[in-house]
């Protein structure tokens, strides 16, 4: 089995962007943390942004409000 590995750069791993997303089946609050390229690639290219809850194990597109503020955010 190969091992998954994450990109270094200069020894260190790339800054990740938190935000909470609200499971829509057990409503708590989920932080979810992405990189800043994987959230830029996913947005201007059309993509899902997917949440996930560790209580339900359950994977959710978050809404189209959040990701314009992520987009929003992004670009500021």
């Amino acid at each position: 089995m190969d091992k998954i590995q994450v990109a270094r750069v200069q020894g260190t791993l790339p800054r990740r962007i938190p935000f909470v997303s609200t499971c829509p089946k057990c409503t708590h609050n989920q932080v979810q943390w992405y990189t800043r390229g994987a959230l830029t690639r996913l947005i201007d290219h059309g993509h899902p942004v997917e949440a996930y809850c560790a209580i339900c194990d359950q994977y959710w597109e978050i809404t189209a409000y959040d990701r314009d503020s992520l987009a929003a955010q992004l670009t500021g």
